[in-house]
C-alpha cells in the first residue's frame, strides 16, 4: 500500500510539472479544410513534435463540435451532434510515440459515402501520456498517466458541389445597459442550409436627413449546418446627432448574394 501511494505521489508530481508545460509539443495543422466529393477520399497529413525531454506518446481521439449562440466552442462525445464528420474520417495511427524532439505523421482520411452532399465537422484531440512502464517497475500499477495539455484540429468538411450558403437574419434590436456610455445592438444569423456559411457581417449607419452613410464595423461569421449565433455591435460614441437607419448586411463572401436586415434608431 506503501509503495503504490508513494508511486502516485511521484505521478501526480511529473503531472503537474508536464501539466505546466503543455505546450511542449506541437501539431500542425490545427485547421482541415476538405471538400473532397461524396464516393471519392483524399488524405491529410498531421505532424506531431515532442519538445519534452522524454520520449513520450501521443494520443490522437476524435470529437464532435458543437457552438453555441454565443459562439462557445465546445468538443463534445464524438457521433453526438447531426452534422458529425466522426464516420467518415479515419486516423492512423492514433498512437505515435516519440523521442524528444522528434517528428511523427498521422494520415487523416477523409471519405464521405455516395450521394452524401452534407457539410460536416469534427475535432482531433492531441494529448500526451507516459506508459506506466516508462516510470516505474511495478507490474500491478498499468494505467498510463496524462501529463500535460491538449492540442485540437479542427475538421471541416464540405463537398465542392454543396449547395450555396444560405442564412436568414433576425432580433436586431438595441440591447444597450444602463449606464454604459456606448450603444450596443445584436442581431441573430441562423444557418437554414446544410452546409457551411463563411462571410462577414457588415453594420452600416446612414443619417437619414444627409444621407450620409458610415461603415461602423465588419465581423467574421462562421456557422455550422443548422446552427444559429447572436452577434453583437457598438456603435462609436462621437456619431451626430439625428436620425439614423442601422443596417446589418451579411456577405457570403463567394456570391453576389446578401442578407440584409434594417433598425431606425435615434442619436441624441
Amino acid at each position: 500500500m506503501k509503495k503504490f501511494s508513494k508511486l502516485w505521489i511521484t505521478l501526480c508530481f511529473m503531472a503537474f510539472i508536464y501539466y505546466g508545460k503543455s505546450q511542449d509539443f506541437e501539431v500542425s495543422p490545427v485547421i482541415i479544410n476538405s471538400s473532397v466529393e461524396p464516393g471519392e477520399s483524399e488524405v491529410k497529413i498531421v505532424k506531431v513534435t515532442n519538445h519534452i525531454n522524454v520520449k513520450t506518446s501521443y494520443i490522437l481521439k476524435m470529437s464532435d463540435i458543437e457552438i453555441d449562440e454565443n459562439g462557445t466552442k465546445r468538443y463534445v462525445k464524438p457521433g453526438s451532434t447531426i452534422f458529425s464528420a466522426v464516420n467518415i474520417i479515419t486516423v492512423s495511427p492514433n498512437l505515435v510515440e516519440l523521442n524528444p524532439e522528434e517528428s511523427g505523421e498521422v494520415s487523416v482520411t477523409i471519405a464521405p459515402p455516395y450521394n452524401d452532399f452534407s457539410s460536416t465537422c469534427a475535432a482531433i484531440i492531441v494529448e500526451p501520456v507516459i506508459e506506466q512502464t516508462a516510470l516505474s517497475a511495478d507490474k500491478n500499477f498499468t494505467a498510463a498517466i496524462r501529463i500535460g495539455g491538449r492540442i485540437v484540429i479542427d475538421i471541416y468538411h464540405s463537398p465542392a458541389s454543396a449547395k450555396a450558403a444560405k442564412a436568414t437574419l433576425s432580433d436586431f434590436r438595441e440591447i444597450t445597459k444602463a449606464g454604459t456610455e456606448q450603444r450596443e445592438f445584436e442581431i441573430t444569423v441562423k444557418n437554414i442550409e446544410n452546409t457551411f456559411v463563411r462571410g462577414k457581417l457588415y453594420l452600416i449607419a446612414a443619417n437619414m436627413e444627409t444621407t450620409v452613410e458610415r461603415d461602423i464595423t465588419s465581423i467574421p461569421v462562421n456557422l455550422l449546418p443548422a446552427a444559429s449565433r447572436k452577434y453583437k455591435f457598438l456603435l462609436p460614441s462621437e456619431i451626430e446627432p439625428g436620425h439614423y437607419t442601422l443596417s446589418a448586411i451579411l456577405d457570403y463572401g463567394n456570391s453576389d448574394t446578401l442578407e440584409g436586415m434594417n433598425l431606425e434608431i435615434e442619436i441624441k
